[in-house]
């Protein structure tokens, strides 16, 4: 039987990174880790700047991420 894989699932971003990244952080800390966040909805939103740090690395999740 295959190992049990550990997923987080989260509904609309809307560009707030900061606060995405922070919660997973926080779920993480109080959970344990888990393989892989799934992220449904509005992920982009009007202002997308936040991402920005996080493509150029000036801010780093505590979790490995693709966009």
């Amino acid at each position: 039987m295959a190992e049990k894989q550990k997923t987080l699932v989260c509904g609309d971003v809307n560009g707030n990174f900061n606060t995405l990244f922070s919660r997973v952080e926080s779920i993480a800390r109080k959970s344990g880790t888990f393989e892989v966040l799934l992220c449904v909805g509005n992920f982009f939103g009007a202002d997308n700047s936040q991402l920005d740090a996080y493509r150029i690395g000036t801010r780093k999740g505590k979790v490995s991420y693709k966009v």
